[in-house]
């Protein structure tokens, strides 16, 4: 069995290989060759909390996961993420349980990232030229980051921008500014 933390799976996430494979799960999902019951959930009121329990398989492919995510939006008054989580991949021929995922948060926000490019390619006007992303947490970096590891397919979009309650910052200043760093095409070119 494999084991990997948050740290391991980092590293060996490649942004291209994921666009890939989530766009091929939601034609899969699309095409009715996926599985997916409905979301389990458990409430903390009193904790300002909640936890899904998510799961799936792919007609065809060796493997299903089951995915337990909590968020617990008080935690970063004490300290720890609001997110946490876990994905168990288990074969679809034996039942075995091959690999858990310490991802604690991470392939949920990058996934959430991955589908919002995916989807502004396939629902965007061809005239566009400007995204506009509403929030400026975690999911308005993910947006913009895998908008612009999409560019090669998105090339009309030249501008993005993120529009919160606090700015371009959700709290923290240097949002903002790695907003402003970061924003150059798939090239490294500065988009206008």
């Amino acid at each position: 069995m494999i084991i990997l933390s948050r740290p391991e799976i980092e590293v060996l996430v490649d942004l291209d290989s994921a666009l890939t494979a989530v766009e091929a799960a939601y034609i899969a999902a699309s095409e009715g060759r996926a599985t997916m019951p409905p979301v389990g959930y458990l409430a903390f009121p009193d904790k300002g909390g909640d936890c899904h329990i998510k799961y799936g398989h792919i007609a065809g492919d060796p493997t299903f996961v089951v995915k337990v995510a909590a968020g617990f939006y008080g935690n970063p008054s004490i300290g720890l993420p609001t997110s946490n989580g876990v994905m168990l991949a288990f074969s679809a021929k034996t039942g075995v349980l091959e690999t858990i995922l310490l991802d604690e948060g991470f392939l949920t926000d990058l996934r959430t990232g991955l589908g919002g490019a995916i989807a502004t390619r396939a629902l965007c006007r061809p005239d566009a030229r400007r995204v506009a992303i509403i929030g400026t947490g975690i999911q308005a970096r993910w947006q913009i980051r895998c908008l612009r590891r999409d560019a090669g397919k998105t090339a009309h979009l030249h501008r993005l921008g993120a529009f919160g309650r606090q700015g371009a910052g959700d709290g923290e200043p240097a949002c903002g500014r790695r907003y402003r760093r970061g924003r150059g095409s798939r090239s490294g070119a500065p988009l206008p």
